[in-house]
């Protein structure tokens, strides 16, 4: 119903009002659609800068600001220059509105009696009330500027701000209409009321733009219509067309550092890096130690393959002190792993990925990221975790490459461990460590586990019977227990049958394991089938390797 009404309303104005454009005042018209910094610049700009007009103006954004001492400095520089100029007085009153507000009227009442008549005196009186949250009062002063005029459209738009403070955005919109209606050269309703449709969705973006064409169908110049549609087309991912709009927005070189961040973040999201770059380093030039403008460049660093300066950025962006409006994403902490990771700071960039992690702890993708980086940093035990918890998350999506994945990275952590002990045999030097042997079987059986999946899942395949032979054998170094023979015997069967027996390093590997098994089997138990399978191996792997040495020394044992 709320929408009804307020479509209804708007579109009667639009019917009624016939648009044409005049570009006016360019910082006043930044000045009440509340755009303080773009108008700061415009005004500083200005030749006459002794306009009491233009002090009240730079006065107020001061005061937005929080600068209340150059603040006052204006206004009372504006009142030297001209006594009989009112708004300077409502500066002066506003500044003490929150802490002396008897004082403050003084000053209205003071600029009312110095401009009776003047229809900004009452509106910037009103503003201020509003603005310190002071409504009743604010109210009161609208009335009588009714009075004076019931067209003027800054009334109306006041009228329209203080609804949407509200969140009352039909009523609100209604007001802004008010006031095209009542002036169609009005720009500052325009923009407020395209606006209404971009904050709230009632009609969505695509209004606001239409609403927004509007003052530019008529007027092809007016640039501050381009910022709005720039930021518009930016936050509906309209990327390309936001970048054409900021093009012409910042042709008139009053932009704010705001502005080119959206325009460089546009850039970047269309892989125009070279250029994004460029207008990163102009916002940078200006605000060092802006939170999203360094964020971006990192991005565009990475992108780039500039990763010692992507560091240099990432370093300074974490740097920056935090406030409530500033927020740490994960691909910032993705972003600075990868930099590091290219730049050969392997754990530096683990240490990152798993600060992504805690951010999102349920994205899938940055256990994988992380399993990834922990093993170029040789930290397969944490690679093996992070791809596991990768596989949990995965769900029936779960493939066999994964858990041969898993399995590498548990191998390749377990199998040195262990390997220690067959080391201390051969040196009396080396000192084992048995606690850390143990966590090396444990790490290999959770490699078994996960080649013994490989095998299940794809068993026309040799390698998960291929590894999990590895990992088992890596659990017997001395293969007196045979842990791998049933493994390897199905990784020589699956070759011979797929492949036919090609000479793959693979099924070498394979016979040289059961010729020694049971050479070792034949060495204990003196029983002809063991040496009957010794002499078959040790042929095979003849076949396959004439000069293999290992085999020629069996075959002499078997004679």
């Amino acid at each position: 119903m709320k929408k009804k009404f307020f479509l209804g309303i708007c579109l009667s104005f639009f019917l009624a009002t016939t648009v044409s454009f005049a570009q006016g005042s360019l910082g006043e018209d930044y000045f009440y659609t509340q755009e303080y910094a773009a108008a700061k610049n415009y005004f500083e700009k200005q030749a006459d800068q002794s306009s009491p007009l233009t002090s009240y103006y730079l006065g107020d954004i001061a005061l937005q600001e929080g600068k209340m001492a150059e603040a006052k400095t204006y206004f009372e520089n504006g009142l030297a220059q001209n006594p009989k100029l009112g708004l300077n007085e409502v500066g002066l009153g506003k500044l003490l509105l929150k802490t002396d507000p008897k004082a403050a009227e003084n000053h209205f009442d003071a600029a009312i009696k110095l401009n009776k008549k003047d229809k900004m005196v009452y509106l910037a009186i009103a503003r201020a009330y509003f603005e310190a949250g002071m409504k009743p009062q604010a109210l009161v002063k609208i009335a009588e500027l009714r009075k004076l005029d019931k067209k003027y459209p800054y009334l109306y738009i006041l009228e329209g701000d203080i609804w949407l403070s509200e969140g009352k955005e039909g009523e609100a919109a209604t007001q802004y209409a008010q006031a095209m209606a009542f002036d169609s050269k009005c720009v500052p309703a325009y923009i407020k009321n395209a606006l209404v449709y971009e904050n709230t969705g009632i009609s969505g973006n695509e209004t606001a733009i239409e609403e927004l064409n509007k003052v530019l169908e008529t007027n092809p110049d007016y640039i501050l219509a381009y910022k709005y549609l720039g930021r518009i087309y930016y936050d509906s991912g309209r990327y390309n067309e936001a970048i054409e709009a900021y093009k012409k927005f910042m042709a008139g070189g009053n932009y704010t550092v705001k502005d080119l961040t959206s325009y460089a973040g546009a850039l970047y999201f269309t892989e125009q890096y070279d250029e994004a770059s460029k207008i990163i380093n102009e916002g940078l030039a200006s605000i060092p130690d802006d939170f999203v403008l360094n964020r971006l460049a990192a991005y565009s660093a990475l992108q780039k393959e500039d990763y010692a300066g992507g560091i240099k950025y990432s370093e300074r962006f974490f740097a920056i002190p935090k406030n409530p409006k500033t927020k740490y994403i994960s691909l910032d902490y993705i972003t600075y792993g990868k930099l590091l990771a290219k730049s050969g700071q392997a754990e530096s960039a683990v240490a990152q990925y798993k600060k992504a992690i805690e951010l999102e702890p349920e994205n899938r993708d940055l256990y994988l990221e992380v399993s990834e980086a922990c093993a170029e940093a040789g930290l397969y035990a944490e690679a093996g975790d992070y791809y596991s918890k990768y596989i949990n998350l995965l769900g029936e999506e779960v493939q066999a490459l994964d858990y041969y994945n898993v399995g590498r990275n548990y191998y390749s952590a377990g199998a040195p461990k262990v390997r220690v002990l067959m080391t201390a045999q051969q040196d009396a030097s080396v000192v084992v460590d048995q606690a850390d042997v143990e966590l090396g079987k444990e790490l290999l059986n959770k490699a078994v586990a996960a080649f013994s999946k490989v095998a299940e899942m794809v068993p026309e395949s040799h390698l998960g019977y291929f590894w999990r032979a590895r990992a088992t054998s890596a659990l017997d170094p001395t293969t007196e227990l045979g842990l791998a023979k049933d493994a390897y015997e199905e990784t020589a069967k699956v070759i011979l049958a797929k492949e036919g027996g090609n000479g793959s390093s693979d099924l070498k590997e394979a016979y040289e394991y059961l010729a020694v098994y049971y050479y070792k089997r034949f060495a204990t138990n003196n029983k002809a089938e063991d040496k009957a399978q010794m002499k078959s191996y040790s042929e095979k792997l003849l076949t396959m390797d004439p000069e293999n040495g290992l085999a020629k020394q069996l075959i002499e044992i078997a004679k």
